[in-house]
């Protein structure tokens, strides 16, 4: 029936991680991949060649993410696009300097949901990652689904509580190279308290990446442009491609580099995923760091 291949349809998209539609309910957001107990995305990751001199090869993987409910007050216990499209940008970067990501001794994750990105991290060689979540349910949720992977991985992964502000993330002051966020800049109210988390966890030379995805009646526009300037309140700003200290790769291929957002346009999107994108008012994604180490860079 049209039903069933529509419903088969859904299903297969669900489970091939792609992006799907979002419909807007009372106090929330939701798609149809968010009704699924359990998600799957397939991730490909770069690994360093065994013989000396060889060239890097490719490992496939299937992540696997229980899922724990919709709507209002549940935002934290599903993977939204916001999250796939993180992770289909640290692969990109990886895919352009593997050596990066496998350097990194500690990864700290803002607002993690059930640990999609945390775990990419993981699986593409960084030594320490920690998801973190204010809601002790999702940090529960994250947690299982580090434990329940076929193949561990292969650093040290954890999922911590963590509200957002400098007196809760005071603990862990100064300890990642590199913090990570989607879609965690819709409630204004919250701007100061995550760009004051950002600020206290991020080691003085580390570096912010966050992406977000535009909602139904969302300008994503402002919304990030009035979150980087509290940010910069804060002693943050943000970089970009061919800047002293930006930290990943430069397009040798071209003059004028991409930036991430354009990146995520140019190659992690589908044809049929595009329209879905346009449709929530666009993506966003941007390199934060902190300004003194910034200063110091281009004094040398």
């Amino acid at each position: 029936s049209v039903a069933g291949e529509t419903f088969t349809g859904m299903l297969d998209a669900c489970n091939q991680g792609e992006l799907v539609a979002e419909q807007a309910v009372p106090g929330a957001y939701e798609q149809s991949c968010m009704q699924l107990n359990q998600r799957t995305v397939p991730i490909r990751i770069v690994k360093p060649s065994q013989d000396s001199g060889g060239k890097p090869g490719l490992e496939s993987k299937e992540l696997i993410l229980q899922q724990q409910g919709i709507g209002a007050g549940n935002t934290g216990l599903s993977v939204w696009n916001s999250s796939l499209l993180l992770v289909r940008l640290l692969q990109a970067l990886q895919a352009q300097n593997p050596a990066y990501f496998s350097n990194l001794r500690s990864v700290v994750e803002l607002g993690c949901g059930p640990g999609l990105a945390s775990l990419c991290l993981s699986y593409m060689g960084a030594s320490k990652v920690m998801a973190t979540d204010g809601n002790p349910n999702v940090v529960r949720l994250a947690r299982d689904n580090f434990l329940q992977q076929q193949i561990p991985p292969p650093g040290e992964i954890t999922a911590n509580e963590l509200s957002w502000g400098v007196m809760d993330a005071i603990e862990y002051s100064e300890t990642a190279d590199l913090v990570i966020g989607s879609d965690l800049t819709y409630n204004a109210g919250s701007w100061r308290l995550l760009a004051e988390a950002m600020e206290t966890v991020l080691k003085r030379n580390g570096s912010v990446l966050y992406v977000t995805l535009g909602h139904a009646g969302f300008n994503v526009n402002a919304e990030l442009q009035g979150f980087l300037a509290v940010a910069e309140e804060l002693g943050m700003a943000q970089v970009n491609p061919g800047d002293p200290t930006w930290p990943f790769p430069n397009d040798q291929s071209s003059d004028t580099p991409p930036s991430l957002t354009n990146l995520i346009l140019r190659e992690c999107l589908s044809p049929r995923e595009l329209p879905i994108v346009q449709a929530t008012g666009g993506v966003r994604a941007v390199v934060l760091q902190k300004k003194r180490y910034i200063a110091s860079m281009r004094m040398k």
